[in-house]
């Protein structure tokens, strides 16, 4: 099933090329909007509908929660790329670990130690949030539809960034992303806190500037940097550990999160709080 997310980027870019074509008549906020709707209302809403023909039907219901998150998951996370670098890394194969470190940060990859380093811890504190936390949140707070709205959102924001034709699409995808965005990576970046340093992490969180306007990248990866002991400065003044060492802290930070989010879920589930 995860297999979906491989195709949605050009799904999408298909979609927003046609939409573009099918409302060049009006204003560029009235195509966004209308552009926005056309491509994530469809399977948003069959979900929702899908979702409320099962009330009365809790086995049925979770089912759907569990493939629809499962789905959101993937397909490929910096997480899973990280640790084939780190084989490499700890096998000596410097060309295996230059092409991984490429695919988890991208094209320009720093070889240097100290700030391939700090690339990849940032790139898996952040890559977490959209395939983990981001899904995790919408999901609890909204059903499956939530989960997948999310999940087209990112992707419509990825595929409308790369159209040179719809930059007003991809502005407010962009902001929809934002919003979707803002009050789970705080509670990722909390979650950071009780799972690493707190102290640190919450020094790192209120070194940013405008706080709760902040970037909300900026504030999950400051936030998990700080609950690693790392200084959320310039990776050229940081002192930080070998790749292998600060890399599994990392990752570990991650899943220790991912631990307490589920813990929290239970609870409010057994008070009644959730469904």
């Amino acid at each position: 099933m995860r297999s979906w997310t491989r195709l949605a980027a050009p799904r999408l870019a298909a979609s927003l090329r046609g939409v573009s074509g099918a409302t060049a008549g009006g204003s560029s906020v009235h195509r966004s909007i209308l552009g926005l709707l056309v491509v994530l209302a469809p399977p948003v809403g069959l979900l929702a509908l899908a979702d409320q023909a099962l009330q009365g039907w809790p086995a049925a219901q979770l089912a759907l929660d569990f493939a629809v998150l499962y789905g959101c998951l993937g397909p490929a996370t910096a997480e899973a790329q990280a640790r084939d670098f780190l084989r490499a890394w700890a096998q000596e194969d410097t060309e295996a670990a230059e092409w991984y470190a490429v695919e988890v940060v991208g094209p320009g990859a720093p070889m240097n130690p100290v700030t391939l380093n700090r690339a990849i811890v940032e790139t898996v504190l952040g890559d977490a949030h959209r395939h983990l936390f981001g899904p995790m949140f919408w999901l609890v707070a909204a059903g499956p539809a939530g989960a997948l709205l999310y999940r087209l959102s990112c992707q419509l924001q990825d595929a409308a960034r790369r159209a040179s034709h719809s930059e007003g699409l991809s502005r407010l995808a962009r902001a929809l992303c934002h919003v979707l965005d803002w009050i789970p990576v705080r509670l990722a970046g909390i979650g950071y806190a009780l799972a690493g340093s707190f102290v640190d992490a919450a020094r790192a969180w209120r070194a940013q500037v405008g706080h709760w306007r902040a970037d909300n990248r900026d504030i999950l990866v400051n936030s998990g940097l700080g609950a690693l002991h790392v200084d959320p400065g310039p990776a050229a003044t940081c002192v930080v550990n070998a790749p292998p060492e600060q890399l599994e802290e990392g990752i570990h930070l991650v899943w220790r999160t991912v631990a307490i989010w589920l813990v929290v879920v239970v609870l409010l589930s057994l008070t009644g709080w959730l469904r």
